[in-house]
């Protein structure tokens, strides 16, 4: 039975770790009917206008888990007031009651903040590919999307929350993001007269850099650069 005397406010993203408001009680909880998911286009704090990034909302559909956070009726109205000033800058989410089960298995009603699928700013339901490529490269006011999904990742994580989805997209973005390390291995070549010829092997799969003889350049280059401009190359 949902206990309808009580206040709670139910955290899915900064939210459960950064709460922002005073609380009596902090415990993990589910909603049902909902998911966390990049669904939302940020044109200021996570992107531009040009170069649009996403954060995190409620969507329709499967089932969350996040922190419920009880707060004591006295501050109710404050917490509303500074939550509203939070969450409904440009409108793109709509206040929400809805029923959730909390860890130790009491049924209370919670408030939390889900998108507006008739907003502008929803992205819509994105496969874990579509939305790393609309991460990746893109930064606002409150600094990189990448870091962003990155760190709610981790604080999911420390706070015992898996969530397949978000995990996958953070695994798509890190593997762009891994450089290239190469070994460059002398080989004599037979019937090369002693010349040493070089293979370049790359531990990742992204495309490697130029030619062994483009790589000796740039190591030329950055010994002696007055040298090169002068016409000592290679």
């Amino acid at each position: 039975m949902v206990d309808m005397g009580e206040f709670w406010v139910f955290g899915y993203g900064s939210l459960m770790w950064r709460p922002g408001f005073e609380h009596s009680e902090q415990i993990r909880a589910k909603i049902n009917g909902y998911r966390r998911s990049l669904c939302i286009v940020s044109r200021v704090h996570r992107g531009t206008p040009e170069k649009t990034g996403l954060v995190l909302g409620l969507d329709r559909g499967g089932s969350c888990v996040g922190v419920a956070f009880r707060v004591d009726a006295g501050i109710w109205s404050d917490v509303i007031a500074y939550l509203r000033e939070r969450e409904l800058v440009t409108n793109a989410y709509i206040e929400r009651l809805v029923p959730s089960r909390l860890a130790d298995g009491r049924q209370v009603q919670v408030l939390t903040y889900v998108v507006d699928r008739r907003h502008p700013q929803y992205a819509g339901a994105l496969h874990p590919e579509e939305a790393a490529s609309r991460v990746i490269g893109r930064n606002g006011q409150s600094g990189s999307n990448e870091e962003y999904v990155h760190n709610t990742v981790e604080h999911l994580k420390a706070l015992g929350i898996r969530d397949h989805w978000l995990e996958a997209v953070g695994s798509l973005i890190r593997a762009q993001q891994r450089p290239v390390r190469c070994v460059v291995l002398p080989l004599s070549a037979a019937g090369a007269a002693g010349s040493d010829w070089w293979r370049l092997r790359s531990t990742s799969h992204r495309r490697l850099p130029q030619s062994p003889v483009a790589i000796l350049s740039e190591t030329l280059r950055s010994k002696d650069p007055a040298g090169l401009r002068a016409g000592r190359g290679i």
